[in-house]
């Protein structure tokens, strides 16, 4: 089970998906992530155990809906994970 004292939740403005899980911060120039970043270098990612939820708008794939599950530096990763799609497979 994830520590949930490390999740925060958020909301992407660029598809308005929201999510609840654990982050870190990826440094754009280098490629490293960190536990916190300040500056124009830092991007906050979803990396580690969270829960996506989109709100209806297209994603990438235009029909995932929700995904609960492990990522990686903003993608999703790994075999034991959740996605539920708009006709609710």
């Amino acid at each position: 089970m994830p520590d949930l004292s490390k999740f925060k939740c958020f909301r992407f403005p660029s598809d308005g998906s929201l999510y609840y899980g654990e982050i870190a911060f990826l440094n754009t120039k280098t490629g490293h992530l960190a536990q916190s970043g300040e500056g124009d270098d830092w991007k906050m990612v979803r990396h580690g155990y969270g829960l996506n939820m989109y709100s209806g708008n297209r994603n990438e794939d235009g029909v995932l809906t929700k995904y609960e599950g492990f990522w990686d530096k903003d993608k999703m990763h790994g075999d034991n994970a959740t996605a539920v799609y708009a006709d609710g497979s």
